[in-house]
């Protein structure tokens, strides 16, 4: 049952991402909106993401759970390389480096916030991002 809810999740979660191709859309907006997306659900929401609490218990899982945790993820890691391609002109093993590095912070941050009750946490974790991207 929770992998076919990871799995609805995943694509609900696909359809709300921007095409990071369309040369339309500005890459540093589709940043600054993931950014601004990861802090509602944190943030605002007063809430941890589905997929970071069930990543913390991954040994624990069943496989079919694991496997659409993995397909999670690589769509953020897809999503994220094809958005720095474009937007710092870098090859694709540079631009998963970079997707890889904001999704890390990203996560850290949710968790330094949960942990701390401090909500300001996450701007400064995410300040280097935000000041970069502008």
């Amino acid at each position: 049952m929770v992998s076919a809810v990871m799995a609805r999740y995943t694509e609900s979660f696909s359809i709300q991402l921007p095409d990071p191709t369309d040369e339309n859309l500005d890459p540093k907006i589709m940043i600054n909106g993931f950014i601004d997306g990861f802090k509602a659900k944190i943030v605002d929401q007063h809430d941890m993401s589905l997929c970071t609490m069930l990543t913390s218990n991954k040994a624990t899982l069943p496989e079919a759970v694991c496997i659409e945790l993995a397909a999670f993820y690589q769509l953020i890691l897809d999503w994220l390389t094809h958005v720095f391609v474009r937007l710092d002109k870098v090859d694709k093993n540079a631009g998963f480096m970079q997707g890889s590095q904001l999704l890390a912070s990203l996560h850290g941050a949710s968790i330094l916030v949960q942990g701390t009750n401090q909500p300001d946490v996450f701007d400064k974790a995410l300040f280097e991002w935000r000041s970069r991207y502008k």
